[in-house]
């Protein structure tokens, strides 16, 4: 949405169509995943058994959960503390998806830790993005992930 404004204020002249076109292809080169703190959110919406959330909560399992061609898919697993795990997703989706470096966005829910944070900004800067945005969750992601959530979004080269 931000790039497709950016666009809009560079070309106010743009054809509608255009700029529809233009939006819908700056959404399939956005790239995000998150990981919850926690699996009670994801128990409790249905999408994760009782049994597996206790198991996985645990072992401290952090599953990654990634939007695949608008859907919520869940793929590989961090174990430990979020402060650990946050430049572990960053180094990860970055490589998976080949990252521009002009900027990047990380998300969070109320109760993320400022270590968790700090871990983050460092490795992004590590990374070699250019800016690193910050962004609090919605209603969406955190009713679904709960507190201390944490999140990576990218655009594609």
């Amino acid at each position: 949405m931000i790039e497709t404004a950016k666009l809009l204020w560079e070309k106010p002249d743009i054809a509608v169509e255009e700029l529809a076109s233009k939006a819908e292809e700056i959404a399939q080169k956005v790239k995000m995943c998150f990981v919850t703190e926690t699996l009670d959110y994801l128990k409790a919406g249905g999408r994760v058994s009782n049994t597996n959330a206790l198991i996985e909560n645990l072992l401290h399992f952090h599953p990654c959960i990634r939007i695949e061609e608008g859907k919520l898919m869940a793929s590989e697993k961090y174990r430990g503390s979020m402060e650990k795990i946050a430049p572990k997703l960053i180094r990860s989706h970055m490589e998976k998806y080949s990252l521009k470096k002009e900027k990047l966005y990380l998300l969070c829910s109320p109760g993320l830790s400022a270590e968790a944070k700090d871990a983050a900004y460092r490795e992004a800067c590590g990374c070699g993005f250019k800016k690193i945005i910050w962004i609090r969750t919605g209603g969406v992601i955190t009713s679904h992930a709960g507190p201390g959530c944490f999140g990576v979004v990218g655009i594609e080269e």
